[in-house]
């Protein structure tokens, strides 16, 4: 998937705040960079992989930033849009 990223696309960050609610931040994907996960990443038992991609996102807002260490997110980067219509089309042309 990491091949379809292109730096300038729209990202947004959810993120669970410890009292429950879910903020969100947007930006845009600033750099792609393939190569080895970091040391912290790498050590979290959900790391998947050896290697990846490093996708940077520049959020909007960013000093509005106060979110504790270890919280959970989800990251969303659009990589196209299309009507409902066209996806009735995938692979007949």
């Amino acid at each position: 998937m990491a091949q379809r990223l292109r730096p300038g696309m729209k990202a947004s960050v959810d993120v669970v705040m410890p009292d429950g609610t879910t903020r969100r931040w947007n930006g845009e994907v600033t750099s792609i960079t393939p190569g080895p996960l970091p040391h912290w990443l790498a050590a979290l038992p959900s790391a998947a992989a050896e290697s990846a991609h490093r996708i940077d996102v520049a959020l909007n807002r960013a000093s509005e930033l106060s979110v504790p260490g270890g919280t959970p997110c989800r990251v969303r980067i659009i990589i196209g849009r299309h009507s409902p219509a066209a996806l009735f089309d995938l692979g007949q042309s």
